[in-house]
């Protein structure tokens, strides 16, 4: 019996070269036909279980579970198939299941139990060959309702050993009485332990042995207790047991050998802390299903080596180089936290602050060096951890809202760093994310409409403010605003890479004019106001990404050009021309990774041009 024993399962089946030539199976083995182009692959052909079927839910002597069947029409060899089968009639998945073959199948039996009197719904998929290839066209979706539980079906006690995490002290008494518990734990009596409670974040024990016995709970713990039915724990810390009615006592003796091995030095922290770890089951009626009869595991951090000091920093890496040069400030105030484990852990079900975690002092360092110096940070047990900067943490995103990872992985979604902590060492380490060029004035300052003082101010600057910048004069001592102002460089502090921004040319101001006589028009002498934008900021390497354009002119636009630089190109290509419409569009697949550059130049009715600010998106490699 699977683990997932009566959960609504979706099941994706990818079956790798596998499909029907026809109505018949062919007779042909894997490989002989053609692989399918797009316009020869079909809607597979469902065969059961039929549309509104009757099945049963559950693996018992009175059947078995169903068994799907389906195939496809044409002569050609798709890239598999995809079998979804869900409780919602838009084929929603609340689980998915995975297998791949490389025979000429098309049934598939279902490795779970379903759950009982339930509508079920199921459709069929057809893939593309190749790598990347995608889906191609869908089945009809059809239902099958699944029966009750047969009589005399055993119930099942199911549950799981899982490490509940706790950097506790050594030893565990020896804590302040005036400092709270550290993340993940709890203080019981005069000890530091784990808090019992399961997170989506700890990761079960595996081969560890739970047993079963008649009975309620008493003390002494049993001794004629059988394994679960699934025998040791698995990878995932699972485990499960069939029983009749009735009442058992489940328990976990670390005395045994086998758990002895694998869970010493530590202590028990659920059911009850330190133990003992028994808990008191009933099962009332046939088919029953008890879930998370669990124990929690709190292992003893100590390993009798010096402890580790681990330190770091997150800098705006304004050359792109993944390293830390002397000119590239620090990124304060942003939540860094460190794992026990591999990377990645499963961020998708993370729980913050679940271990050691610290935020950046001002100059973008955290941990051991860091102003606070974070004495947890200073003692840090020797192995394996996944070293992370929480960018889901709400303090922590307005430093993200522009720019992009460049260490360790450019591009990166989830920066973190996999570390090995060695006794009595220290280690540092650096996370880079670059910001495009912006200017901090250090004095309150004119904003002008042009690259020099006889402009006319428009605005002011504000000390200690920042300011995005999108474009400069040719000598690079005037840059220009988001707001479309000029901020003098000597009022401030320009940060960035000088080279992303263009060189931005402005008319001479217009000197007052004489007063017009009533029959002279006054040439027109504004230029173009022009943006440009990409839907992403990061792709991966062979998909699309669309760029649009807008320009504003007081005479109207006759046209704009976006034009697009190659990674190690020094070239801007026209890549669209829209001619009489203040809106341009390019939409195209991206195939080599680095940074590509773009921007949008635009005319008006009295020929006068201008370009827009020069941006850029990333493509990186999956």
């Amino acid at each position: 019996m699977h683990k997932d024993y009566h959960r609504i399962m979706i099941a994706i089946l990818i079956l790798a070269t596998g499909l029907l030539a026809g109505c018949n199976r062919p007779t042909a083995t894997p490989g002989t036909l053609p692989p399918c182009e797009l316009d020869d692959l079909l809607a597979p052909r469902l065969i059961e279980p039929e549309d509104g079927a009757m099945v049963n839910a559950i693996e018992s002597l009175a059947g078995p579970r169903p068994t799907f069947r389906w195939y496809h029409l044409g002569a050609c060899q798709p890239g598999g198939f995809i079998l979804i089968i869900s409780s919602s009639p838009d084929l929603t998945p609340p689980y998915a299941y995975i297998e791949e073959s490389e025979e000429w199948l098309d049934t598939w039996k279902l490795p779970v139990d379903l759950e009982v009197e339930q509508t079920y719904y199921w459709g069929v998929s057809v893939l593309i060959p190749g790598e990347g290839g995608g889906t191609g066209p869908f089945s009809e979706t059809w239902s099958f309702d699944t029966t009750g539980v047969p009589e005399g079906q055993p119930g099942v006690i199911s549950g799981m050993v899982w490490d509940d995490a706790c950097p506790n002290p050594d030893p565990r008494d020896d804590y302040p009485a005036d400092r709270d518990p550290p993340y993940g734990c709890i203080r019981e009596a005069s000890a530091i332990v784990a808090d019992g409670s399961l997170g989506a974040h700890e990761r079960g024990i595996s081969d560890v042995v739970v047993r079963i016995a008649q009975g309620e709970c008493v003390s002494p713990m049993p001794s004629d207790g059988v394994i679960a039915s699934s025998g040791p724990t698995d990878e995932e810390g699972q485990y499960y047991y069939y029983a009749p009615v009735g009442t058992y006592c489940v328990y976990l003796d670390i005395t045994e050998p086998e758990n002895n091995a694998i869970l010493m030095p530590g202590v028990l922290s659920a059911p009850n802390t330190f133990g003992p770890g028994m808990q008191t089951v009933s099962i009332e009626s046939d088919g029953q299903i008890i879930e998370e009869i669990s124990f929690g595991w709190d292992y003893d951090l100590d390993t009798g080596l010096e402890p580790a000091i681990l330190t770091g920093v997150l800098i705006n890496d304004i050359d792109h180089s993944g390293s830390y040069d002397n000119n590239e400030p620090g990124i304060p105030d942003v939540e860094v936290e460190i794992w026990r484990g591999q990377c990645p852990p499963a961020w998708e079900d993370r729980i913050p602050g679940v271990d050691l975690f610290t935020r950046t002092d001002q100059d973008g360092v955290f941990g051991a060096d860091s102003s606070a110096s974070d004495p947890a940070w200073m003692d840090i047990q020797p192995g394996e951890y996944c070293l992370m900067v929480d960018i889901e943490d709400e303090s922590s995103q307005p430093a993200f809202e522009r720019g992009y990872w460049t260490f360790p992985i450019e591009g990166q979604e989830l920066p973190m760093i996999p570390i090995f902590l060695e006794p009595g060492t220290i280690s540092r380490t650096l996370f880079g994310w670059h910001y495009p060029p912006y200017f901090i004035p250090e004095i309150a300052a004119h904003c002008r409409s042009g690259p020099d003082m006889v402009y006319e101010t428009l605005s002011y600057t504000e000390e200690g403010q920042t300011y995005w910048l999108i474009g400069k004069n040719l000598a690079e001592t005037w840059w220009q605003t988001e707001s479309r102002c000029w901020v003098a460089d000597s009022t401030g502090t320009m940060i960035g890479d000088p080279d992303e921004l263009p060189v931005v040319n402005v008319p001479p101001p217009t000197k007052t004019p004489s007063p017009p006589t009533p029959t002279v028009t006054p040439s027109d002498n504004v230029f173009p106001l022009v943006e440009s934008s990409a839907v992403s900021n990061s792709i991966p390497r062979g998909s699309e990404n669309t760029i649009n354009a807008s320009a504003f002119d007081d005479v109207g636009v006759t046209n704009i050009t976006i034009y697009i630089k190659a990674p190690g190109s020094s070239k801007f290509n026209p890549a669209a021309i829209c001619s009489n419409s203040d809106v341009c569009s390019f939409t195209g697949t991206f195939d080599s990774s680095g940074v590509y550059e773009f921007y949008a130049r635009a005319s008006d009715a009295a020929g006068n041009s201008a370009n827009g600010m020069t941006h850029s998106f990333h493509v990186y490699e999956t």
